[in-house]
């Protein structure tokens, strides 16, 4: 069983039926958030290590990143809390993106054999002088059965 394919293959099935979510990559890169042709908001979908718990289990750490684009005002505001953009918008909506897929996740893990961490952290992604998005990375840790190989195996 390729469990690598199984948990992209499932967050993009939870990011595809998610209201908020336009476009779904794995991988990307920071040239795509800056794409002109890009279309926010953006899930990102990321296996950034797998650890070899036992001969039983493996842990794969799981990055998936929500990001909008931030919209700049023309008009000047003198408000220096909110700014002339969009940047506290897009923290609620990807957040709130990030949290729909976590929760909807965490239901389905258990019927599909996988352990799933159950404090997942999220950290802001704040690019308003480069690429002009904003978002959230949320890091899970999941552990799956090791189908690969038993150890009772020669």
């Amino acid at each position: 069983m390729n469990q690598i394919s199984l948990l992209y293959n499932y967050i993009k099935e939870l990011g595809e039926a998610d209201p908020y979510v336009s476009t779904i990559t794995k991988n990307a890169s920071s040239e795509l958030l800056q794409d002109k042709v890009t279309i926010f908001p953006l899930l990102n979908i990321f296996i950034s290590n797998v650890t070899y718990n036992s001969p039983q289990t493996k842990l794969f750490t799981l990055e998936i990143s929500c990001f909008n684009k931030r919209d700049v005002n023309k008009t000047y505001v003198n408000d220096k809390f909110y700014g002339n953009d969009n940047e506290l918008d897009n923290m609620n909506e990807t957040e709130a993106c990030l949290s729909r897929i976590w929760l909807n996740s965490y239901r389905n893990f258990q019927s599909n054999n996988i352990l799933a961490q159950e404090a997942p952290t999220l950290e802001p992604v704040l690019e308003g002088t480069t690429a002009l998005v904003d978002g959230w990375v949320m890091t899970v840790n999941i552990e799956v059965p090791n189908t690969v190989m038993n150890i009772c195996n020669d």
